[in-house]
């Protein structure tokens, strides 16, 4: 016969499967370790996707943070949640939480973002063009932000949000409407879903890239699974999305340029590169069929 367990059945000690007269709470320390940059401890298991540690008990996903507590200090009172105070999801550290109510833990989160704040600051530079380029370390081709030891942000989402006060929209993504590809200044920024959302005048500043040598420019859309694996493959003249339309951006830029509308015209280059959009290397023609 199995002993009695006094309590309520929740609180009672489960055994391991694979350690036969070992709890699971005494299994679960075997799983923690210590952090080498401070004194949390991290848990060497599952995370779910906001990064709390967790482990299945009775059928069920628990958060380990909620076994451990409830071992020690009994069941977490009604309306109360656990804050951790170190600011790491992943740190399962007893001395390291506490119960709070959430109203408490949004003025505690708010009061810890005002010194992110502070520390984002640290990380990029004012340039003489407007810029506010990012000085810290691209991740992948990614300019990332670390709020905690393991928790990363895109730095350009971090800035948007700072500036307007309120998170991206749902389905959005942050895109840099500039020319620079360390750019994390809010004004250069927009929501978008892909480029079909972005003004033309966006995509003219996200995609056109200027040849100082040649004085010509060309356009830089991104490459498509079809092209991608082809070396020789030269981008095309481009086009920007006005309205659900396609206008070719040689057409938009000249428009925009000069004061005689391109109409029913032609546009020829006066230089060599086949790809160039410089409307200063283009100039008028008359239709074929109105030539003789």
């Amino acid at each position: 016969m199995s002993p009695e367990v006094t309590g309520p059945a929740s609180l009672a000690p489960i055994a391991c499967p694979y350690h036969p007269g070992l709890a699971a709470e005494d299994r679960l320390q075997d799983r923690i370790l210590p952090d080498e940059d401070s004194d949390c401890e991290r848990f060497n298991g599952n995370h779910n996707p906001s990064g709390y540690p967790q482990v299945r008990r009775r059928r069920r996903l628990v958060m380990v943070s909620h076994i451990l507590w409830t071992d020690r200090y009994g069941e977490i009172r009604t309306g109360m949640n656990l804050y951790h105070t170190c600011g790491n999801r992943w740190c399962v550290n007893i001395e390291h939480m506490e119960e709070r109510t959430p109203s408490e833990i949004a003025t505690l989160t708010l009061t810890r973002t005002q010194d992110l704040d502070a520390r984002f600051d640290l990380h990029w530079a004012e340039s003489t063009d407007g810029h506010h380029r990012w000085t810290g370390k691209p991740q992948n081709g990614k300019l990332l932000f670390f709020t905690s030891n393991t928790t990363a942000v895109s730095a350009r989402r971090y800035s948007w949000m700072r500036h307007h006060g309120r998170d991206v929209p749902t389905g959005y993504v942050i895109v840099c409407t500039c020319d620079d590809a360390l750019c994390v200044n809010p004004q250069h920024l927009e929501p978008a879903i892909g480029s079909r959302s972005l003004s033309p005048e966006a995509q003219v500043r996200r995609y056109r890239i200027v040849h100082p040598d040649t004085d010509c420019q060309t356009w830089n859309r991104p490459k498509n699974r079809r092209t991608a694996s082809r070396p020789d493959y030269q981008p095309p003249i481009g086009y920007v999305l006005i309205d659900g339309r396609r206008i070719p951006v040689r057409c938009y830029l000249w428009d925009q340029v000069h004061d005689t509308p391109l109409g029913k015209g032609r546009l020829l280059r006066t230089c060599d590169t086949p790809t160039c959009i410089n409307p200063a290397h283009m100039r008028l023609c008359a239709p074929k069929k109105a030539r003789k």
